[in-house]
């Protein structure tokens, strides 16, 4: 079983004003996962350099807001879009069906905490979002078309217009 080690804004506090008072597994994860928390460590080493007049009080909690209102997360294109053949012909008593085409489209974060996967067939197009942070409601937005819908229950997929060209999705936390 994997062992996930959960890190908090006050975490990344300490760990940038104070790393000798940090849980020494959080600072060693901190410091092997540099990359996936760089803005929030630059922020506080930003706030750490042009502020040591504030009070650690006053500094937590412009460091807590800051990170906090951080809610919007970039996906790109992970996989090349797969298309799906049947090539099989079935004939079945006295009709001719012939089977459909899947297309699905996945996104991710460099990390892969988020992931939307769009599955395409010929009578509906499905949005799921996954997630490894629990999201009650998001709001997903394409690029370039600017296309947005806000799915309120992310344990269920959504049905979205067919989108035919997407470069990026973007996913805020609401």
């Amino acid at each position: 079983m994997k062992h996930e080690i959960k890190i908090s804004e006050y975490d990344i506090y300490k760990f940038v004003f104070s790393p000798e008072s940090l849980e020494s597994g959080k600072r060693t994860y901190l410091e092997s996962n540099r990359v996936r928390f760089m803005k929030e460590i630059e922020f506080c080493q930003e706030l750490k350099n042009a502020s040591p007049s504030l009070e650690t009080e006053e500094l937590v909690k412009i460091i807590i807001d800051k990170i906090s209102s951080n809610k919007t997360v970039e996906l790109l294109p992970s996989i090349i879009t797969t298309e799906v053949n049947d090539s099989k012909l079935r004939l079945a008593a006295e009709s001719l069906k012939l089977s459909t085409k899947t297309y699905s489209s996945s996104f991710a974060d460099p990390t892969s905490d988020h992931v939307v996967k769009i599955i395409n067939t010929d009578s509906q197009t499905l949005l799921y979002l996954f997630s490894s942070d629990p999201i009650s409601k998001a709001r997903i937005t394409f690029s370039p078309s600017e296309t947005s819908y806000t799915i309120k229950d992310t344990s269920k997929p959504i049905e979205i217009l067919d989108e035919s060209n997407i470069e990026k999705v973007t996913v805020e936390k609401l």
